[in-house]
């Protein structure tokens, strides 16, 4: 099942993300050739005013997934990164935890993706899923989320001109894999 929640985040919120965004240089670099070059900020490379609000969003997000899946097992981010999706910058199909023919995945623990769309000026940059034949258009503050399995294959479209900002986040049942233990995991 692939989920949609308008309206998931503030614009407050949304601001304080896209103005980290747009005035850092702290993008991570990536080896030569990379799609990722420039392109990803890791929560441990946020700044330690924005901590509490990564925390604040991830346990929302967290209640929102086991809520609209009816987990009753925890579930632990792995993962959260500000991507900024770069004119002509695409992404194939694919899925977050294997790969398809069987090749090992080098992240195989993840059971869910969320991604949350923070602006919208830009052209493209639509999430879609061609086993489901959904096609999502980025909606500012939006929250869309879905399990990492083959069956959820999903890819982004080219951005044609502008650049899009979202936040990604993997989530895990692996508490080993937990970004921050001294919120999510137990005491």
């Amino acid at each position: 099942m692939v989920v949609r929640k308008s309206g998931f985040i503030s614009d407050a919120v949304a601001a304080r993300f896209m103005d980290f965004g747009l005035s850092t240089n702290v993008w991570d670099k990536y080896p030569t050739g990379s799609p990722w070059d420039g392109r990803i900020i890791h929560h441990g490379d946020m700044p330690e005013s924005m901590q509490e609000l990564i925390v604040d969003v991830l346990s929302s997000v967290k209640s929102a997934i086991k809520t609209e899946f009816g987990l009753t097992k925890e579930i632990y981010p792995d993962d959260f990164t500000l991507v900024r999706w770069l004119t002509n910058d695409d992404h194939e199909p694919h899925a977050d935890s294997a790969n398809p023919g069987g090749t090992p995945h080098p992240f195989f623990w993840r059971k869910y993706t969320a991604v949350i769309y923070l602006n919208k000026d830009f052209v493209g940059g639509e999430l879609y899923f061609p086993n489901q034949s959904i096609c999502l258009e980025p909606e500012p503050n939006s929250l869309a989320f879905f399990p990492g399995t083959l069956e959820y294959l999903h890819g982004v479209k080219m951005i044609t001109s502008g650049t899009r900002y979202t936040l990604a986040s993997f989530w895990t049942d692996d508490q080993a894999k937990c970004i921050y233990p001294s919120v999510f995991l137990p005491s």
